[in-house]
């Protein structure tokens, strides 16, 4: 992970942290609200990260649960005061749940993309993008601008000097859909091989042969995080996994829950070509077009 993670990073491993110590507490997410006067939704959603707590929050909650190692206090107060800094991408107005994606991309040391019918977006060329947003947001072309524009400064931590690996599974149907034309493409599809032949990402493709598989429900991303050297000091980020839905978009924590993904992808995986046979049909299929 890098030196300083993002105000997303740290507000989960705020959320985190809190929830350990509730837990060693001995105390309820009721128990806590009763005693501190507000609704356990508020705790709650401090404790995933879905609310920034204020530093009388963070103060109040440590002293309810007895946290009396001063390192500790104010290394989580420290967390907390970087927590509320603003990212570039919290400007946007975006949901909440794509504001924790983009926050936790630049943080991660692993990204598993699974797609089925689409690029990913952190592989889509600027042209594939625009293309595609054309299609699933007619009639907004400022905000399908504004998108595609996001896609791109998205993939800039690709290219940062700590860079997370990227492990991306694409369903056949992906390479064939015809997404703004043969030009459009053909670009897309030589791109995936240029970031393949650069070590940029890992791009395996699950040919139609391969038949049913357990990731035909829909596309997922998993982000893994490093785990820092001394948890009791810095806690450490649990895996978290992302899926879009027709209308929404969540993001999942629970240890059973990313631990299905992490399954899914895995077993998707073995059923993928491996990576040069991968390359091998991305130019077939780019040179047919």
């Amino acid at each position: 992970m890098p030196a300083r993670p993002g105000p997303t990073v740290r507000r989960l491993q705020v959320g985190t942290a809190l929830r350990r110590y509730r837990t060693e507490a001995g105390l309820s997410v009721q128990e806590v609200a009763e005693r501190l006067l507000c609704s356990s939704a508020k705790i709650s959603r401090i404790e995933t990260a879905q609310r920034n707590p204020t530093l009388r929050d963070v103060r109040d909650l440590l002293d309810m649960y007895g946290v009396g190692d001063e390192q500790a206090r104010e290394r989580l107060m420290s967390m907390a005061r970087e927590s509320r800094e603003r990212g570039w991408w919290q400007t946007l107005n975006l949901p909440l749940a794509q504001e924790i994606l983009i926050g936790m991309e630049g943080a991660a040391t692993h990204i598993m993309e699974f797609e089925i019918v689409a690029i990913p977006g952190l592989l889509q060329t600027r042209e594939y993008a625009a293309e595609l947003l054309r299609e699933l947001i007619p009639g907004e072309p400022d905000r399908q601008q504004a998108i595609v524009d996001l896609r791109m400064k998205r993939q800039r931590i690709l290219k940062q000097p700590a860079a997370p690996r990227l492990s991306a599974i694409l369903d056949e149907a992906a390479l064939h859909r015809m997404v703004g034309g043969p030009a459009v493409m053909r670009s897309q599809l030589e791109h995936l091989v240029q970031l393949i032949d650069a070590d940029t990402a890992e791009v395996h493709v699950i040919p139609f042969k391969a038949g049913a598989h357990r990731g035909m429900l829909n596309g997922f991303t998993v982000l893994e995080f490093e785990a820092p050297a001394n948890d009791d000091v810095e806690p450490s980020v649990p895996p978290i996994a992302y899926v879009e839905y027709q209308e929404t978009t969540v993001y999942l924590d629970k240890r059973e829950d990313v631990a299905d993904y992490v399954r899914t992808f895995a077993a998707v995986r073995d059923r993928a070509l491996a990576l040069r046979d991968s390359r091998t049909l991305l130019r077939s299929v780019a040179g047919a077009i």
